[in-house]
């Protein structure tokens, strides 16, 4: 009778354990889930990955703490891709790199999830083209199609081997030669033959995937000399006027994209014409 009494007792003692286990498990997720997601509503991201992670390691095989975990992470995934999409790029880059930095904490789940450690790269990666390219769009509206040239060369390293990098570069490449039509079309032959001039001057930086361009080094060439040969008429008729300084400012414009050596001639002599008209 005895040791029938202190095998229940064993069995009551073990189930009351076994039952404070499972309600202290419950406890320890229920404060976790609610404790992280309160972290995600104040854009904590990483503290709620903190919480999620120490759980996790504690309670690797419940169903219902990794289940959570996924879905966070992937939240915060798309919190990312949101403020990408939205050019907010700081928060963007800042999200991901704090799941490329959690990474490996993933392991247990990792096939589960709609992206991977190579992918996060990449959109960092490309967060910095994107800044760069709304630079660029924003420096050439300006005019200063070297400098937006000079930013693509910033992150040429870091894009070169992605193809949205290439195909984002030829836009804005392909927009400076269009500006310079442009202005040739309205006369500005100045300002066009100077676009046409930073285009072929930089030519080697996107000469690896020209051939996505509309134009190469023999259009651009020839599009200078079309520039040169407009303003060195115009040049001519001020001088024919008696405009000498004007046209020796014109002349001028021509040497900033084109090093004409009859350009300079002509530019000396009618220096030397306008001092004698002053003696």
């Amino acid at each position: 009778m005895a040791c029938r009494l202190k095998i229940v007792f064993a069995i009551v003692i073990v189930t009351l354990f076994a039952f404070a286990c499972a309600y202290t498990k419950k406890y320890s997720i229920d404060k976790t889930l609610n404790q992280a997601q309160e972290h995600m509503k104040s854009d904590k991201y990483q503290s709620a990955l903190d919480d999620y992670h120490t759980s996790h390691t504690k309670y690797p095989d419940d169903d219902r703490l990794t289940g959570d975990y996924i879905n966070t992470v992937e939240t915060t995934k798309k919190i990312g891709d949101r403020a990408n999409a939205n050019e907010d790029f700081d928060k963007a880059q800042s999200i991901y790199q704090i799941l490329l930095s959690n990474y490996s904490d993933f392991a247990l789940f990792e096939k589960k999830l709609s992206f991977d450690r190579g992918s996060l790269k990449k959109l960092i990666a490309m967060i910095k083209v994107n800044r760069t390219d709304r630079a660029a769009r924003q420096e050439i509206s300006k005019g200063n199609a070297q400098r937006a040239l000079e930013l693509y060369r910033k992150v040429y390293s870091v894009g070169i081997n992605y193809p949205e990098f290439r195909n984002k570069f030829c836009e804005r490449l392909q927009e400076i030669e269009k500006n310079a039509d442009r202005a040739y079309g309205e006369g500005d032959c100045a300002q066009a033959g100077t676009a046409f001039h930073i285009l072929i001057n930089n030519f080697l930086l996107f000469e690896s995937f020209s051939e996505m361009l509309s134009f190469n080094p023999k259009t651009l060439r020839e599009a200078i000399t079309k520039c040169s040969e407009c303003l060195k008429k115009k040049g001519i008729e001020l001088y024919r006027k008696g405009q000498i300084a004007e046209a020796v400012y014109v002349w001028e414009s021509i040497l900033v994209f084109d090093d004409n050596q009859e350009i300079r001639k002509a530019i000396n002599n009618a220096s030397e014409h306008l001092r004698k008209l002053k003696r």
